[in-house]
């Protein structure tokens, strides 16, 4: 492909990926009015893959079997699982194209791909239920979207388990879908939540070197470019954020010698741990209560004993990177017109 019809390509995919992000947003704000505790913060594709894909994963996935098995099984039900997702997508997007639609279709893609405000009515319900004996519980939500059994946990475990994942999710659920799709169409979008819906919820944070291997694998490509081109978005959304110092933030890249796996979390999850004294990510239990050996992640003077004022300081940090996400998306589509 010649670069002036690649730049062309890239100038259209930024208004509607533009488009599709205002549309993500307003999506989650009507679902955290309306559903409060049980608004799931994950985009609509991931629940769908969680449906159709889970039933196998935890009836195949199981302990005892053999390495070669599990990996039959796990590349299997993720072959299938793409197989569906870009046979469904790809024809709905003939249909819509035929009846003059497509651009539509694809704002709707891009904005069921895409999460960005839905763990505002979740992590705030949390807060109230440790806070208030009586208020709503949002345990059975923060379990599906976290891929973590909770029951375990205490009230600081249950904060960090949701906190790490809601840090996680800046890049696997905001902005990951949104440069993929702009750099490289809507056939890697139509792949991305199979992939990386594998890697979450069998994945074990990037551990797993049987079942998930190759979901691991293809999930940690997918997310290294946008965990560069990010990068500087979550360090700007850190110096103007409360509650997180940004010159904290800043030896982690140079004192770390191992960071965590993309999968994880990745760059973005060290430089908040360090920027809020935070310890995250850490051993835990997956959906199916097998544990789950995740490395800790954040500076040795950090705290895993999150509270309520932790939840409000990650929960202004998605906002402001949200806007900052938006507002880059909008200046780099108005300097590529031409």
């Amino acid at each position: 492909m010649d670069l002036p019809l690649y730049i062309s390509l890239v100038q259209n995919r930024m208004f509607l990926a533009l488009a599709g992000l205002l549309c993500a947003f307003f999506f989650d704000v009507i679902s955290g009015a309306l559903l409060r505790h049980h608004a799931d913060p994950r985009p609509l594709l991931e629940r769908v893959a969680d449906m159709v894909l889970y039933p196998f994963v935890s009836r195949l996935n199981r302990a005892g079997r053999a390495e070669s098995t599990l990996f039959m099984r796990g590349s299997f039900i993720l072959a299938i699982g793409c197989a569906l997702f870009f046979g469904v997508i790809a024809y709905s997007l003939k249909l819509a194209t035929e009846y003059g639609y497509g651009g539509s279709y694809i704002t709707l893609l891009v904005a069921f791909s895409t999460g960005t405000v839905g763990w505002f009515a979740p992590m705030r319900a949390l807060g109230r239920a440790l806070n208030d004996p009586a208020a709503p519980r949002p345990y059975l939500v923060l379990a599906r979207a976290t891929y973590s059994n909770l029951v375990t946990l205490d009230d600081g475990g249950l904060i960090r388990v949701a906190a790490t994942a809601a840090i996680r999710s800046l890049i696997i659920r905001m902005a990951a879908p949104i440069i993929l799709y702009v750099l490289f169409g809507w056939q890697v979008l139509a792949l991305y939540w199979p992939v990386m819906y594998m890697a979450q919820v069998a994945g074990q944070d990037g551990t797993n070197r049987n079942f998930a291997v190759i979901a691991n694998g293809l999930a940690a490509i997918a997310l290294l470019l946008p965990t560069l081109l990010v990068f500087p978005i979550v360090l700007a959304s850190l110096f103007f954020s409360a509650g997180a110092s940004f010159f904290r933030a800043l030896p982690g890249l140079v004192r770390v010698t191992r960071w965590p796996p993309l999968v994880q979390g990745g760059l973005p999850l060290m430089l908040v741990a360090y920027a809020m004294k935070l310890m995250l990510a850490g051993p835990r239990q997956d959906r199916n209560g097998t544990p789950v050996a995740a490395g800790w992640v954040g500076p040795s003077g950090g705290t895993a004993r999150l509270t309520a004022r932790d939840i409000g300081r990650i929960l202004y940090l998605q906002a402001v990177t949200l806007l900052l996400l938006a507002s880059a998306l909008y200046i780099l589509d108005v300097l590529f017109q031409p």
